[in-house]
């Protein structure tokens, strides 16, 4: 219980995602005193949902979910695996006995599905800072990130803009040497004009990558940022919506539906208030 305590406090995700097992672990938790009008497998699908979202905007270290055995369970949430092939992977991992030492190698070491790797490789970390085990030959600092291996051309291409290097395709010294540089000292990528590079891009026959440019320089800035909104506490309407799955176009003034009457509060009326409530009572008791 005590090492839980610590997990939780340290990696709440990873220690929370090992709930999300068979046994459904996950729905016993005290999620609310609202918890009982909500259907269980309603809730499962959104609390699935959001383990989702959640692990694939943190990544996932696959180096250590193999020596760590609580951090596996976040495996089963990354895109394009699911919890069958990320399960294989991590035994595939640990019966090479080696470390992943980049993403493509989870394609020529691992044998991993084009298809897959495309859908998983943004969301897998390779943590070179934290294993100092990893061939620094093979090193390849965008798969510390968040940026997809489809797209380290434009990458590397911006770094390399950025410093004004001489762009040679043959040299990947002096591409690494500039992503280094630029993760380095970010304030460099301000200046590139990204609009002209989508526009180039465009020509090229590719769609607008606009947003995709935009995203590649903000992670170059700041790897893997936490980018979750502020938490708030529930207004009494969203808490309605939730429970009720309606939203305010579908439940609002006008709309006429039906409802179940329970019970009827009666208040006090205040000083010269009128006392509508008990003529409304009257009225029902006469069938008016």
């Amino acid at each position: 219980m005590a090492l839980s305590i610590c997990r939780r406090l340290r990696d709440p995700l990873a220690e929370f995602s090992q709930l999300c097992n068979f046994a459904n672990d996950v729905l016993n938790l005290p999620w609310g005193l609202l918890k009982k009008f909500v259907a269980s497998e309603r809730l499962k699908e959104c609390l699935y949902e959001e383990f989702m979202t959640r692990v694939n905007e943190v990544g996932v270290d696959l180096n250590f979910a193999v020596e760590h055995y609580h951090y596996q369970s976040m495996v089963q949430f990354v895109c394009g695996l699911g919890p069958r092939k990320g399960d294989a992977l991590l035994k595939l991992l640990k019966q090479n006995n080696e470390n992943l030492e980049s993403r493509t190698a989870l394609v020529t070491n691992f044998k991993l599905g084009s298809r897959v790797f495309l859908n998983c490789a943004g969301f897998i970390r390779i943590n070179h800072a934290r294993d100092d085990s990893l061939n620094t030959e093979n090193v390849q600092l965008l798969d510390s990130t968040r940026i997809h291996p489809e797209t380290y051309i434009w990458a590397t291409k911006m770094a390399i803009d950025a410093l004004e290097y001489d762009d040679d395709e043959e040299d990947t010294n002096i591409k690494q040497r500039a992503i280094e540089e630029t993760m380095e000292d970010p304030e460099k990528l301000r200046d590139l004009d990204l609009d002209a590079f989508a526009i180039e891009l465009e020509r090229q026959e590719y769609p607008d990558k606009r947003i995709t440019l935009y995203d590649i320089r903000d992670e170059l800035t700041n790897r893997y940022a936490d980018k979750r909104v502020p938490y708030h506490a529930l207004t009494d309407e969203e808490r309605f919506y939730l429970l009720s799955n309606e939203t305010p176009e579908t439940f609002k003034e006008g709309i006429i539906t039906l409802c179940k009457v329970i019970a009827i509060a009666r208040r006090k009326p205040k000083g010269d208030e009128p006392d509508i409530q008990r003529r409304g009572m009257r009225r029902m008791e006469c069938g008016n």
